[in-house]
């Protein structure tokens, strides 16, 4: 019995477009993916630890209570140079965090 011998390449050739329609079939048909939290911003503000008070486990302005905080906070030393300062996102240490002596 003589087979031809086109034949193993057409059935490589049908189970590859096969495969390839089945991917393709699952690939569009995902769910999207989830939104993705957004990324802190580097700090731009700064407050010295007297400005900010907490509220909620939150810190935020004296002057604007009802707003989380977003930037240093710093702390002074008694002679007025800079004693901390602190990253802060969204009224939580967020970052960096550094004391000078």
């Amino acid at each position: 019995m003589n087979r031809p011998r086109h034949l193993p390449r057409r059935i490589a050739s049908l189970v590859t477009l096969a495969a390839a329609g089945l991917a393709a079939v699952f690939l569009l048909n995902r769910p999207p993916a989830a939104p993705v939290e957004p990324v802190a911003q580097p700090a731009t503000r700064s407050a010295d630890t007297t400005e900010l008070i907490r509220v909620d486990d939150r810190l935020v302005l004296r002057a604007a209570p009802t707003e989380p905080f977003t930037g240093w906070m710093t702390e002074p030393y008694p002679d007025g140079s800079l004693k901390s300062r602190s990253e802060v996102f969204k009224g939580q240490l967020h970052g960096i965090s550094e004391g000078f002596h």
